[in-house]
């Protein structure tokens, strides 16, 4: 949106003829809001474009979804709705709202774009799966620069007797870093954020059926990344369990207590529970991810 200039459009009014409450037959905006734009672009977010079109694109989308849904025939998931939101705000979405021929183009431009990638009206597990596996290929390139440093270190741990002893220290060390945490967290934040799980327990059913599928697909880039640092089967079995249980109940939090309650009790966490109570124990942990660990080992 380099050259649109939407305070222009603001103050010309281009974007919305003054009798009526509409821009299209897929659009209609509150006139009372509409007419206080131009205001709460200065005093809201202090002439702050980018904030103040991501917030004005939810609320001008949003209400009118259904309509967007019935141009598509089918209802769009709430991945679906946040990827339009997106390229309204961040892309020219706004150039295209003064008609129905020009709005009905932005829209099939992007049923194309999504359909080209596989993406719109895919199933939201699926969708959920994908990015679940791309998430994990980008941890373990992180864990692989984590370990680098303590590779000597954890291969001397290779000798001990006790397989919890060597997993005590790879995990102490993905753990304690703070870009690992950080990437645990927001994945889960955006994860929750995105998809409709609700709180309490049918919040933790919805998170099951969403990971216990794609537990394995989670795990095998991580096995082949700590693998790189320790070839004990078992060692590599535990991290992978652990991590897998971290992301989990970390969703899980987002839905309050209940949630996590009840996933801890679910059998497909039960290695990575196990691993997070004897390897973390004493073992210090980034402060963004240590009340899900708390959580998990208490």
């Amino acid at each position: 949106m380099d050259n649109f200039d939407f305070k222009k459009y603001l103050a010309e009014g281009t974007l919305l003829k003054e009798d009526k409450k509409y821009y299209s037959d897929y659009l209609e905006v509150d006139q009372n809001e509409y007419d206080n734009l131009k205001d709460r672009i200065d005093t809201e977010f202090d002439g702050n474009m980018e904030d103040f079109l991501e917030e004005f694109a939810v609320d001008f989308l949003s209400p009118n979804i259904e309509k967007i849904n019935k141009y598509y025939g089918r209802k769009l998931s709430k991945y679906d709705v946040s990827e339009l939101i997106t390229d309204f705000y961040e892309a020219d979405g706004l150039k295209f709202i003064s008609s129905n021929e020009k709005f009905e183009f932005w829209l099939d431009r992007n049923r194309e774009f999504y359909l080209a990638e596989g993406r719109l009206f895919e199933d939201e597990k699926d969708q959920f799966g994908d990015e679940l596996d791309a998430f994990a290929d980008d941890l373990a390139d992180e864990i692989k620069d984590e370990l680098e440093d303590h590779k000597e270190d954890i291969q001397k741990s290779d000798k001990e007797l006790n397989e919890v002893v060597g997993v005590v220290g790879i995990i102490g060390y993905i753990l304690l870093s703070n870009t690992i945490a950080n990437m645990l967290s927001k994945f889960a934040k955006k994860q929750f954020a995105k998809r409709d799980f609700g709180k309490g327990e049918a919040a933790a059913k919805k998170i099951y059926d969403f990971t216990h599928k794609n537990e394995e697909a989670f795990k095998a880039p991580i096995r082949r990344i700590v693998g790189i640092f320790t070839k004990d089967a078992k060692k590599k079995k535990m991290i992978s369990d652990i991590l897998f249980a971290i992301v989990v109940l970390a969703m899980a939090g987002q839905a309050g207590g209940e949630a996590v309650s009840y996933l801890k009790k679910a059998g497909y966490l039960k290695g990575g529970l196990y691993g997070l109570k004897a390897a973390v124990k004493g073992t210090e942990v980034s402060n963004i991810i240590k009340s899900v660990v708390q959580d998990a080992i208490s």
